[in-house]
């Protein structure tokens, strides 16, 4: 049986805490593993906060996380549906390019690293009616 929740993320940094706590509840009953729901929320948080720190120039409705439990697997999805098109193929393409963790002293780029290493299946896609669509996986109970 699948089951799917959706949760919203307001571009404004005091709704981060509720937000994260509302991932994190919502995986614990579906009994998540502890160390799979800490990956989780920490993706949400880095996700989050680029969405707030990068769209400003762009935002004109808010972007929401959805997770879906469905067998053995627990299913993300992040969608942002006023991405410009050219900011998710650059994601995308950086994505692909990442085969090691950023320098320390670089700001660009560990937000992407912490989702190649928490999430399987990760695939970035746009279109006109859902703007982009960040969608990946993990076994429900992984380490």
């Amino acid at each position: 049986m699948r089951e799917e929740v959706s949760f919203p993320c307001v571009a404004d940094r005091e709704a981060m805490r509720e937000l994260r706590s509302s991932v994190r509840t919502q995986l614990e009953v579906w009994q998540i593993a502890e160390f799979t729901t800490n990956r989780i929320v920490l993706v949400v948080d880095e996700i989050a906060s680029n969405s707030i720190d990068h769209s400003a120039d762009y935002r004109v409705q808010e972007p929401h996380f959805e997770l879906a439990l469905d067998g053995a697997f627990l299913e993300f999805t992040f969608i942002d549906p006023d991405a410009p098109e050219q900011l998710v193929a650059d994601l995308e393409r950086r994505f692909a390019e990442l085969t090691e963790p950023p320098a320390l002293d670089d700001e660009r780029g560990r937000g992407l690293f912490l989702i190649r290493q928490s999430l399987e299946d990760v695939s970035f896609t746009w279109s006109h009616t859902v703007g982009m669509t960040l969608a990946g996986r993990v076994p429900k109970n992984s380490r």
